[in-house]
């Protein structure tokens, strides 16, 4: 899991607490204030995952029933996350501008409680939603099967993780997506009667010596009155990064999914003569379509980058 540093402290308390935390500075005393943390909770034998998601809320003292505490309030949704089952946690009352993220995910291993809280004049609910979404479990495994206390991921700045495609956190002005691109520069840009955000990079040689990547999102307006498939629809006519003589491209393959919750159409495709691997996605959202597009050198842009991008998108409610 990443966190802004490596400042993180491990505590035993009915569970086991990584934490970090940014002291409370500035007028009020809250401004510069951030806490973030991952906990790890046994299981039981024979619960269930939402009798042991429920357990560790009450264990954590935030109760399943929106009991307030300092005159805040709380109320639990069933979701998934990265596939697991899970509780998405809503605070409400005088929150005295700080930004709140909670999460509880059950995992065969045990059960993990993600939180981030943060001064709204320093951190964006987008940053805090990106910290609990690079959340990644170890898988491990002996010879009786049974799992010990998973390790964590080394802690790296997300303004630079190295090895992984979302390095920085993208959030368009006035836009409601967030996604993680690599480090760099993004320039917005008009093409085509579009919003257009382009991130270029080496990100490494290829076959061509010389060949960027590139990554580009495009805001499409949708027609009223559109479900979200025949907005798509509409998107993939205005724009198309495919050629349109099939025999310069190979390996197509088009697949249904959603980012976020949202309904999704995502397609890779090769271009031989140019030894590129494409990627395009269509993510339909109320008042818009999300072209996402990416392109490389065909060895430097696997499958596994495109779906860490598709992976991180966001959107605010």
């Amino acid at each position: 899991m990443y966190f802004p540093d490596r400042n993180v402290s491990k505590m035993l308390i009915g569970g086991t607490f990584f934490t970090w935390v940014r002291p409370a500075s500035g007028p009020n005393g809250l401004e510069d204030f951030a806490y973030l943390a991952v906990s790890y909770f046994s299981r039981r034998q024979g619960e269930s995952d939402l009798d042991a998601l429920h357990r560790v809320e009450r264990q954590t003292n935030i109760g399943i029933d929106g009991t307030s505490r300092n005159g805040i309030s709380v109320s639990s949704q069933e979701t998934t996350f990265q596939g697991m089952v899970a509780l998405e946690r809503t605070f409400h009352g005088d929150l005295r501008s700080m930004n709140i993220v909670s999460t509880i995910v059950a995992h065969k291993s045990g059960i993990f409680a993600i939180s981030g809280v943060g001064h709204s004049s320093r951190y964006r609910l987008t940053q805090l939603r990106a910290m609990r979404d690079s959340f990644r479990i170890v898988e491990q495994t002996d010879s009786d099967d049974k799992m010990n206390e998973p390790a964590l991921i080394d802690f790296t700045s997300m303004s630079g993780a190295s090895g992984r495609i979302g390095s920085q956190l993208f959030s368009p002005e006035g836009e409601p997506i967030s996604l993680q691109l690599p480090s760099g520069e993004i320039h917005a840009e008009e093409v085509g009667g579009f919003r257009q955000y382009r991130w270029t990079g080496p990100l490494r040689q290829g076959p061509i010596k010389g060949v960027a990547a590139e990554i580009k999102l495009f805001v499409v307006p949708r027609s009223p009155n559109l479900s979200e498939i025949e907005a798509i629809e509409e998107a993939k006519q205005r724009i198309r990064p495919m050629p349109p003589d099939s025999i310069q491209v190979a390996n197509v393959s088009d697949i249904t999914t959603t980012c976020d919750g949202h309904e999704t159409a995502s397609t890779t495709f090769e271009i031989p003569a140019q030894k590129t691997r494409n990627h395009v996605a269509y993510i339909a959202d109320s008042s818009a379509v999300y072209v996402l597009l990416a392109v490389g050198a065909d060895d430097s842009w696997p499958n596994r980058k495109w779906d860490e991008v598709l992976a991180s998108v966001r959107f605010s409610k």
